[in-house]
C-alpha cells in the first residue's frame, strides 16, 4: 500500500482533511477501529465557520437538506430556535448584521456520511 497521509479516525474531521488532502493530489488512507460507521447522534451541528468552507465545497444544498431535520429536532428538543447558554435559550445564532453567515444543523452520523460521497 502506498500512501503519504496517514488519517486515523473517520470522524468528521478525519473525514473532511482526507478530502481536502486528497484535492490537493495527496494519497490518503484513512483508518477507523470501528467496524462500521457508528449511528450515534454524538453531535446535532457544525458551526458557522465549517458550514461555510463545506458550502465552499459545494456541499451547500445537503447541508440544507439536512438542516432543515435538524432545526426541526432542535426546536422539538428545546422548544426553541433560540441557542444557548447554561441551557438558558436566549441567543440568536445568526448574528443580525450578518444573517447569510449560518450554522448548519446536522447530526454527527448524517455528517459523516456526507463526508464519505
Amino acid at each position: 500500500m502506498d500512501t503519504d497521509v496517514l488519517v486515523v479516525g473517520a470522524g468528521p474531521v478525519g473525514l473532511l482533511l482526507a478530502a481536502e488532502l486528497a484535492l490537493a493530489g495527496v494519497r490518503t488512507l484513512v483508518v477507523e477501529r470501528l467496524p462500521r460507521p457508528s449511528t450515534e447522534r454524538k453531535a446535532r451541528g457544525i458551526g458557522t465557520l465549517a458550514a461555510e468552507a463545506l458550502r465552499r465545497r459545494g456541499l451547500g444544498a445537503a447541508l440544507a437538506e439536512h438542516h432543515e431535520r435538524g432545526a426541526a429536532d432542535f426546536r422539538a428538543a428545546h422548544g426553541s430556535d433560540r441557542g444557548h447558554f447554561a441551557w438558558i435559550h436566549k441567543i440568536d445564532l445568526v448574528p443580525a448584521d450578518e444573517p447569510e453567515r449560518t450554522y448548519s444543523f446536522i447530526w454527527q452520523p448524517e455528517l459523516e456520511e456526507l463526508l464519505t460521497t
